[in-house]
């Protein structure tokens, strides 16, 4: 059972990721 340790940890690192380039885009269409 150890290996579904690093898919649950893989998800929510990448939508942080994804919410962070989304930020990044529309702080660079406002300025």
């Amino acid at each position: 059972m150890s290996w579904t340790a690093p898919k649950i940890v893989e998800v929510p690192v990448g939508m942080e990721i994804n919410m962070y380039a989304c930020a990044s885009r529309k702080a660079e269409r406002k300025s």
